[in-house]
């Protein structure tokens, strides 16, 4: 039971670093001149590769279309934006 929660606060532990590390990050970044758009953008697709990468490892195969089932081949007569489809 102890050695339990030892892991947990550990992992309780690594996610403060990792989640508090972030401001910090964020910090440094607009000390050394960059705008918060483009600190956002690079956020955003640093995760998306990160993910993908995840992804990729755990062998998932991505979505034809986005959403999921949204799309031309999903509709019976191609149109964008048809009430009867």
């Amino acid at each position: 039971m102890l050695g339990e929660t030892r892991g947990v606060a550990g992992r309780m532990v690594v996610l403060a670093l990792l989640w508090g590390s972030a401001f910090l990050w964020v910090d440094l970044a607009l000390a050394g001149g960059m705008t918060p758009p483009l600190i956002a953008t690079l956020r955003s697709a640093l995760g998306a590769v990160v993910l993908l990468l995840l992804a990729g490892l755990a062998r998932q195969r991505l979505p034809a279309t986005w959403p999921p089932g949204v799309g031309s081949r999903s509709r019976r007569c191609g149109a964008t934006r048809c009430p009867s489809c």
